[in-house]
């Protein structure tokens, strides 16, 4: 069994995750507590769908929690990972986009 941190996902020294960059990008992480959480979901998502639909990824967060943003920065962020176009499709096919392929082993 292999545990993925946060810091496994990108750092500093290894250089910042796509999903990383985006939370910065939609200043999606105010007080940094729950950040990490939202990070390794939406990492686990990716992992196990590379195409998520924007329902499934507005789905994927039912469980986090976070008493800063309000949500909609943190869901913004993780929308730029979504396919708009995928609302009614089969959410077990995908187009092949490899955003975590770097870091599966």
């Amino acid at each position: 069994m292999e545990v993925t941190t946060t810091e496994g996902i990108g750092s500093r020294r290894l250089g910042y995750h796509a999903i990383q960059k985006s939370m910065v990008k939609h200043n999606a992480s105010q007080c940094g507590y729950c950040s990490p959480g939202f990070v390794n979901q939406m990492y686990s998502l990716l992992l196990q769908n590379p195409d998520p639909s924007q329902k499934t990824v507005e789905t994927n967060f039912s469980g986090n929690l976070c008493r800063c943003t309000g949500y909609r920065s943190i869901l913004d962020a993780m929308q730029e990972f979504s396919n708009p176009e995928s609302k009614f499709r089969d959410e077990s096919k995908t187009n092949g986009r490899q955003i975590c392929a770097r870091h599966s082993r």
